[in-house]
């Protein structure tokens, strides 16, 4: 995480918190718990977390006994609500910018339009992820032909006709 995504996601914590203590309240134990609280429940250290004892020939069925550990899929939450808080302090960002713009003799629609690129900043990890996320070039998967898709329907057709 870049230092810019930390002072947002913190800057919007604190609008958070300045504007509704009881919803932040919430968010924040949400936060904590899906964040932190995962980590220090589940035991999660960084990288493989197999036992070398395990290792040996069996060490592909001692791999999938753990597997699972080893996904970020578990932090989906957690990150979600620091998206959140990072867009709650990019429009607070947003807002400050546009009451600076009006204290300089601009009307506040204006000063919002001048202020807008600011909601741009938005899209920077989009762009900086695109190539590394992207999957374009991803294989397609087994039933996405069209003989295989058609196999699929008739197999389910058939036992909608026998069940």
């Amino acid at each position: 995480m870049r230092r810019w995504e930390i002072g947002l996601g913190l800057a919007g914590a604190a609008t958070h918190y300045r504007a509704d203590r009881i919803s932040w309240a919430y968010v924040a134990t949400l936060f904590a718990t899906l964040s932190i609280g995962l980590i220090l429940y589940l035991n999660f250290r960084y990288g493989f977390t197999v036992p070398e004892s395990l290792m040996g020939r069996s060490s592909q069925a001692a791999v999938e006994m753990r597997e699972v550990r080893e996904r970020d899929y578990f932090f989906l939450a957690g990150f979600s609500v620091w998206g959140l808080w990072c867009g709650i302090g990019l429009t607070a960002l947003w807002r400050r910018a546009v009451q600076h713009l009006a204290t300089a003799r601009l009307s506040l629609r204006r000063a919002e339009l001048a202020a807008a690129p600011v909601l741009a900043i938005a899209f920077v990890p989009l762009v900086a992820n695109w190539s590394w996320a992207s999957r374009a070039s991803a294989a397609r998967p087994a039933c996405s032909s069209p003989e295989s898709s058609a196999a699929i329907r008739s197999r389910w057709a058939g036992r909608a006709r026998t069940g």
